[in-house]
């Protein structure tokens, strides 16, 4: 069995295909270039994404803390609130009328002066 081969092929021979090879490697390799900067960009932002994701939700959780401590009262002991809504009213009245009563003592003793 006698395998021929043909003559050499001439075809990257010509100069100006020559010149396209070069042109076309250039443009090949610069789009390469690109396309791994956009890659790593991508992956920078994403990353830099999740440290951000991360800080806000610290940030939630101290907010959420800090409104939790304020929103409730410190601890406060027998003496100081009332022991029932009866004894509130009578706190709350007895206030208000030494106020109207000291109001109206000095109006009659500028009456009377």
């Amino acid at each position: 069995m006698v395998v021929k081969v043909g003559p050499p092929s001439c075809r990257w021979l010509r100069k100006e295909d020559l010149r396209l090879l070069g042109i076309e490697s250039i443009i090949t390799g610069g789009l390469t270039v690109v396309v791994y900067a956009l890659l790593l960009v991508s992956i920078y932002r994403v990353f830099q994404i999740g440290a951000d994701v991360g800080e806000m939700k610290e940030l939630l959780k101290d907010i959420k803390n800090n409104m939790a401590s304020s929103a409730f009262p410190t601890a406060t002991t027998v003496a100081s609130r009332p022991e029932s809504p009866e004894a509130l009213v009578r706190a709350v009245h007895s206030a208000s009328y030494q106020q109207i009563d000291e109001a109206i003592a000095d109006t009659v003793e500028q009456k009377r002066a």
